[in-house]
């Protein structure tokens, strides 16, 4: 056999030189068997490939080689019979043949491995169980995952939800309960549903809650509720709460909802209060509120604007028809085709009517309006308010009326009345004069107006009076206050005195834009009030000069509010010695206070015409007493006719005492011989 290697000799090839048929048979045989292996070692590579869990991959490794070879040996077989070498074929045997048994070994010895192992059916078995076991546990998995998502969704939302036991305890509660009761998850469960609820203010055992908790509730019922609860630090806050019982597990569990309501109530009570503040501010202004859904031709009136139209109830039918028959016949087109422009045009709608009442009573009313949506998801609607403006319409024709008989005093008085416009530039300018104006400076109502009081010298007046007149002006306008004023002005070559005032008009910032003056010819005022001043000053003489002290008493305050200088010569005090004394009384000689309050008493109930006489004793400011004859009389009184004022005069009569008292002591004294030898 060496030496057929050695010399490359090839029996068979020479023994099949003379047999073709056979060599075509073995030709093909060895291309099918060689493509065999070939397939064969490729799909247990690629199944080693795959399945990286085989419990002996080496050993199919092995095959997959052993199998190639056999395959590469076949097709070496048929290059050597077609004329090839045979020492490679000899090699490739060799090769086949080394793998050929460490392949056999390798089965040999997993063998008694795979005949210890489980049975087919053992097996088939055990991947029964296998798969049981394993869809137990992905049902387990799913529905982990189940109570996961939902636990995690509950924790999520912002509602607050809790499960409760049959007996009331809490089994579950989410993120949001735990917050709004102020607890921990921990510190909620266990514990009794009833201690987060306010259940005081009422019967606990008739409580819908209470007995919604009980085992009496099948399943399925629910129930719905707003009540207190009690927060963890004692405080509470108003929840709604909505329960359903269902069975879960072979037990009995409420499902229980809660909601937080405390920003509803408040957006409630705010809402609310906007109600009832609109609803009091459309009361006290009067006015209504309308609403027109224009296609629908419905028509809504607040009560305010039926209200105003009479009605005492709200109407039935309220329509455009129903606003028509409020409107006089003489004002319903002028309504109308308003209204239709605004539909038209767009803008606001802004009429004002005179209407009719349900008791027939002509008003006045003011409607505005404006259209609102239009578009094709929105209606159409107009809305506005209905004021009642009979009170305008009533001061207008008073403000009319006034006007006219403000013109008329304007242009009829004997007053001078003008306006003057303060400028930006800091001059003063007339913007309106009155004809009693113009007709005592004989002039024309265009040459002063827009001209300043320095711009009239020195035709109409001297420079010296323009800057008097001027400054007056200006400092009305710097003060901002009114002011008034007499001064001396020539007309005609004589002297004419005018008492002038002036009233500064302001500005909303505050400045002074306009002055409206009047004034008044008092040149015989002031001839009088110096007649009058000379009478006074010689009255004031001749009561100075008196030889009576005068004195006017002051009922209400009890002093004396005028004393003339022989007062105070016979006295010794002033007016103001005299206001001065808290008790006037201290001043009179005790026994005759009686006298002095019985003689004022007795005034009280007399007339101005009468006069009253006392005699008594004052006390002079130099120490010592005077006596006085006075004469009293009422010289003022009040609007019912109760004195006010007492005058009085008075002179020294203490000397005339004196002498009465010395000759009443030489009468005392003298016999009563020398007496009728006397007499």
């Amino acid at each position: 056999m060496i030496e057929l290697f050695l010399f490359g000799l090839s029996p068979l090839t020479h023994d099949l030189e003379w047999q073709p048929t056979i060599n075509l048979v073995q030709v093909m045989s060895d291309v099918l068997i060689a493509l065999v292996f070939f397939v064969i070692a490729a799909g247990l590579l690629a199944f080693r490939r795959k399945r990286q869990d085989l419990e002996y991959p080496r050993l199919v490794t092995l095959f997959s080689v052993f199998l190639l070879l056999c395959g590469l040996d076949h097709a070496f077989r048929i290059y050597t019979l077609l004329g090839g070498s045979p020492n490679g074929q000899a090699v490739l045997s060799a090769l086949t043949a080394i793998v050929a048994v460490i392949t056999a070994l390798g089965l040999l010895w997993i063998i008694p491995k795979v005949f210890g192992g489980p049975s087919a059916e053992q097996l088939q078995q055990a991947m029964a169980e296998a798969n049981n076991e394993k869809l137990e546990r992905l049902a387990l998995k799913a529905r982990y995952d189940a109570e996961y998502s939902l636990r995690e969704a509950a924790n999520a939302s912002p509602m607050g939800l809790i499960v409760v036991g049959e007996h009331g305890q809490i089994k579950m509660a989410n993120t949001a309960s735990c917050h709004l009761f102020g607890y921990a998850n921990s510190e909620l469960l266990q514990r009794d549903i009833a201690s987060l609820l306010d259940l005081a203010a009422v019967d606990e055992n008739q409580h819908p809650l209470t007995e919604f908790f009980s085992s009496n509730v099948s399943s399925g019922q629910h129930l719905e509720c707003v009540v207190q609860g009690i927060r963890s630090d004692g405080s509470y806050v108003p929840v709604e709460l909505k329960l359903v019982k269902r069975d879960h597990l072979d037990d009995m569990k409420t499902f229980v909802s809660v909601v937080d309501i405390s920003e509803r109530l408040a957006q409630q009570q705010q809402v609310e209060a906007i109600s009832n503040r609109l609803e009091r501010i459309t009361s006290a202004s009067r006015e209504g509120l309308w609403e027109w859904e224009i296609e629908s031709g419905l028509l809504w009136w607040s009560p305010a604007l039926w209200q105003l139209l009479g009605y005492q109830h709200k109407p039935t039918d309220v329509t455009m028809y129903l606003w028509e028959a409020h409107i006089v016949p003489e004002h319903q087109a002028k309504f109308f085709n308003e209204l239709d422009r605004n539909l038209i045009d767009g803008g606001s709608f802004d009429i004002e009517f005179l209407g009719v009442t349900v008791n027939r009573e002509s008003r006045w009313f003011r409607v505005r309006g404006n259209c609102v949506g239009g578009s094709s998801d929105h209606k159409r609607l107009m809305c506005g308010t209905l004021e009642d403006i009979q009170q305008r319409k009533d001061l207008e024709l008073k403000l009319s009326e006034k006007n006219q008989l403000l013109e008329s005093i304007y242009t009829g008085t004997r007053y001078g009345v003008f306006v003057l416009d303060c400028l930006s530039n800091g001059q003063i300018v007339y913007k309106a004069v009155n004809p009693a104006i113009t007709k005592a400076l004989g002039i024309q109502a265009e040459q002063l107006l827009d001209q300043s009081t320095q711009a009239l010298a020195p035709e109409i007046m001297p420079h010296v009076m323009a800057e008097q007149i001027d400054s007056r002006y200006r400092r009305c306008r710097q003060t901002g206050k009114p002011i008034t004023y007499i001064e001396s002005f020539p007309l005609r070559g004589q002297p004419v005195w005018w008492q002038t005032s002036l009233y500064p008009l302001m500005d909303d910032a505050g400045d002074i834009y306009r002055i409206i003056g009047s004034s008044a010819d008092v040149t015989d005022l002031k001839t009088t009030e110096n007649k009058l001043a000379k009478s006074e000053q010689f009255l004031q003489n001749v009561v100075d000069l008196a030889i009576c002290g005068l004195y006017i008493y002051d009922l209400p305050t009890e002093s004396n509010i005028f004393v003339n200088q022989q007062y105070t010569r016979l006295t010794g005090y002033t007016k103001d010695d005299l206001n001065n004394v808290d008790d006037l009384s201290v001043l009179f000689h005790p026994d005759e206070i009686d006298d002095i309050a019985k003689q004022v008493d007795k005034a009280m109930t007399l007339d101005s015409a009468t006069f009253l006489e006392i005699e008594y004793r004052f006390w002079h400011k130099d120490g010592y007493w005077i006596w006085c004859y006075a004469f009293d009389s009422v010289y003022a009184r009040d609007e019912r006719g109760r004195p006010t004022q007492l005058l009085g005069t008075f002179i020294d009569v203490s000397q005339l005492k004196h002498y009465s008292e010395r000759l009443r002591k030489i009468d005392e004294t003298t016999p009563d011989s020398l007496a009728t030898s006397m007499e």
